[in-house]
């Protein structure tokens, strides 16, 4: 007895009629990725490829994993460490000092917001950085220079991607993320996978891979996102943010998280980096004004953390 009701249509008919159902596509179905490959191929191949590179070119796949591949990892290595500093420097300055707060809570979220106050804040942090990243203004005030905006803007939200995926290989046992940060950047990749089509996630020779395949998805998805982050943080709904975390921050698939310690462990990289930051000492005058400072560079990570423990007790503050 043959299939009952309405035939599902190829994905390369409906881009052909407009994607008028406008629900998501697989682009990975088969018959519409061969007919990408011959379409990019001979579409490249018109733009001089043999003049340039010779008789032997072959011009590559847009289809292909490993152009794709290539591709992320060339961007990484040129503007991954900028573009990662980049949004560090909006997270810390522009997201922590965002939006405002409902008077009702006099002040104080995180009373409201519980347990769930730290990772929310940390989320919003991230989700102004994000978004930001990408404003035109960037490059108007000399951040960036215009050639190079676009590539740092995907190379940071690629490498973001990624990064939900990567960081469970701090997880070793159980099923569930404890620590803020890690469960803000789930929440945020999980959630754009879950209501954009920014970010896909692939399967090659039984790894997984999150791919970043549309930016300006992503970029909208994170204003989204943001908008109920915020109202979240501004109103101190915990109903809210306890669903949003839940869904999508809290829990992982351990066989997932097995795969990634495998991978990690197979290339010898340490789980975690510690940071040993540079040691500001004040140089003043006779009358006690600042007139310089010194910078040194202690190497001893245990001994610095030990004296911001001391100098954080309340009898050494005075």
């Amino acid at each position: 007895m043959g299939r009952r009701g309405v035939q599902p249509q190829p994905t390369a008919l409906k881009l052909a009629r407009g994607n008028p159902g406008r629900r998501p596509l697989n682009h990975e179905e088969p018959e519409l990725a061969a007919a990408i490959s011959r379409g990019r191929a001979a579409e490249f191949g018109g733009h001089g490829w043999v003049e340039l590179y010779g008789a032997g070119v072959v011009v590559p796949d847009p289809q292909a994993f490993s152009t794709f591949l290539v591709d992320e990892v060339a961007r990484a290595e040129r503007w991954g460490a900028f573009a990662a500093e980049l949004t560090t420097n909006l997270h810390e300055i522009i997201g922590h000092g965002s939006g405002l707060v409902s008077e009702a809570l006099k002040g104080a979220p995180e009373k409201a917001l519980k347990e769930h106050s730290s990772a929310i804040e940390e989320a919003r942090a991230d989700l102004v950085a994000l978004y930001f990243v990408a404003d035109p203004y960037l490059v108007e005030i000399g951040v960036v220079e215009a050639g190079s905006h676009a590539d740092i803007v995907v190379a940071e939200y690629e490498a973001y991607a990624r990064n939900a995926l990567v960081q469970l290989r701090r997880i070793r046992e159980g099923a569930q993320i404890e620590e803020d940060h890690m469960r803000n950047r789930q929440l945020i990749v999980h959630w754009l996978l879950a209501n954009t089509e920014a970010i896909t996630i692939a399967r090659r020779e039984e790894k997984t891979y999150y791919r970043m395949v549309d930016a300006a998805a992503f970029r909208e998805g994170a204003g989204r996102l943001l908008a109920q982050v915020q109202r979240i943080r501004a109103e101190g709904d915990y109903a809210a943010a306890h669903e949003l975390l839940e869904t999508y921050g809290v829990h992982f698939d351990p066989d997932l998280r097995d795969e990634v310690v495998a991978r990690v462990d197979h290339l010898d990289l340490p789980s975690y980096t510690g940071f040993v930051m540079p040691r500001l000492q004040p140089i003043v005058d006779a009358t006690g004004t600042i007139v310089d400072v010194s910078i040194s560079y202690p190497q001893d990570l245990t001994t610095q953390m030990l004296e911001y423990s001391e100098a954080a007790r309340p009898e050494a503050r005075g």
